[in-house]
């Protein structure tokens, strides 16, 4: 017995800017744990429990037709207009970051256990979702000319109202 609880106990590193979620598989309080895990080592029980660590600095993302940034597949944000059969493609630069008070509701939310998911799959849809909802009121001529400053400004609020929760 001594041997087989020894041997599946280890311990996980929680890197400086990162929190970590344990997660109790077994008792009575089963679930998410309340309190998050900070910087330093950390033991536990790989029979019993598991271990999610989530960055909680600032994460920069570019979707973009460059093979150089992001991905190198081309990731560059296409939508419609209110110009009948007019399709802009635009490269979105975003900037976001999960909020240590969030962590625990985003991990219960999505079921993540790292952020490329969320980057590559919810968040590249809203971002699509907010350029064809916000693009479909303007003509290409103007998010390219006078009324960009607008339209940029009106997809970053459809994006962050949508964000907010986490």
């Amino acid at each position: 017995g001594a041997l087989l609880v020894q041997g599946c106990s280890t311990y996980t590193t929680i890197e400086p800017g990162n929190v970590g979620l344990k997660i109790d598989y077994y008792g009575k309080e089963k679930g998410v744990e309340e309190e998050l895990l900070g910087t330093g080592r950390h033991w536990y029980n790989t029979m019993r429990n598991r271990i999610v660590e989530y960055p909680v600095y600032t994460i920069n993302y570019k979707y973009t037709a460059a093979p150089t940034e992001g991905r190198p597949s081309n990731e560059e944000i296409s939508f419609t207009t209110i110009d009948p059969g007019v399709v802009v493609s635009v490269d979105a630069n975003l900037s976001y970051r999960l909020q240590r008070t969030h962590v625990k509701s985003f991990y219960e939310r999505f079921r993540l256990d790292n952020m490329d998911a969320f980057t590559y799959g919810y968040l590249r849809d809203l971002v699509r979702n907010g350029f064809n909802a916000v693009g479909g009121k303007y003509q290409a001529i103007a998010i390219n000319g006078p009324e960009k400053e607008k339209f940029v400004l009106e997809v970053k609020d459809y994006l962050s109202n949508r964000l907010k929760p986490l």
